[in-house]
């Protein structure tokens, strides 16, 4: 996986719900998805635990594996899971969404600092860019929505789900 803050963003973006059942079920399409191989049920209990630092029991896993496969999110073969490829579609589209979002984001930082006519060059634009968009991330994990809605007041920006997104 990445960086330690974009598997929690990456977490939160796929967690649309207060619900633990749902949570867990982002979770783990986000692993099978991540990791694009098949996983054991212990194999994903142990990966939750290290990566996420949560505690999912056989029980509640092998509950949220069958939802998953009842709703032909997984398939398993010889009790190892892996997404359908209709669901890895639909993930690699919000994924993508999702960072043309980041790049247009990262493109309105860049035109405001080049606005101030600074004289700094196009590299250094570029990494004050990242680190805002850094810091804008810290800040969402801290403070949630509210904390971009302060930083990025611009219109809502709306994927394919129909989810606004800043």
């Amino acid at each position: 996986m990445e960086t330690e803050n974009n598997k929690i963003v990456q977490s939160l973006y796929l967690c649309t719900t207060n619900s633990r059942e749902k949570m867990q079920q982002s979770i783990i399409e986000n692993i099978l998805f991540s990791l694009d191989m098949a996983l054991s049920k212990s194999e994903l209990i142990d990966f939750i635990k290290s990566e996420f630092h949560l505690e999912i029991d056989d029980f509640e896993l092998t509950e949220t594996l069958k939802k998953l496969s009842t709703e032909k999110s997984i398939d398993e073969t010889a009790g190892k899971y892996v997404l359908t490829d209709d669901l890895k579609q639909n993930i690699l589209r919000n994924v993508l969404e999702n960072r043309d979002v980041e790049t247009k984001r990262k493109k309105r930082i860049v035109d405001l600092i080049k606005s101030f006519n600074c004289q700094i060059n196009e590299v250094e634009i570029q990494e004050v860019a990242n680190l805002f968009n850094d810091y804008i991330y810290d800040c969402f994990l801290e403070y949630g929505r509210s904390a971009i809605k302060f930083f990025m007041p611009f219109k809502n920006e709306i994927n394919a789900n129909g989810n606004a997104l800043k």
